[in-house]
């Protein structure tokens, strides 16, 4: 099991980065928001998940991503 855990965190590792970096340099893309909150849903990260999904919401309200 946790070499099965260790591989999918790796396998996750650029999207998490890629999501964070999207955050970093817009931090109104509610796209990267979304992209987040399905990266750590992934990963069990379900509190978190669930924050990023909102932020996503809260930024536009009007989408059909999240």
């Amino acid at each position: 099991m946790g070499t099965a855990l260790s591989i999918a965190c790796s396998v996750r590792t650029p999207p998490r980065r890629n999501s964070t970096r999207a955050v970093e340099l817009n931090p109104n893309l509610a796209l990267a928001y979304d992209q987040y909150g399905w990266t750590f849903a992934e990963i069990g990260r379900f509190d978190d998940a669930i924050a990023a999904e909102k932020k996503a919401l809260e930024l536009d309200p009007l989408n059909t991503f999240s």
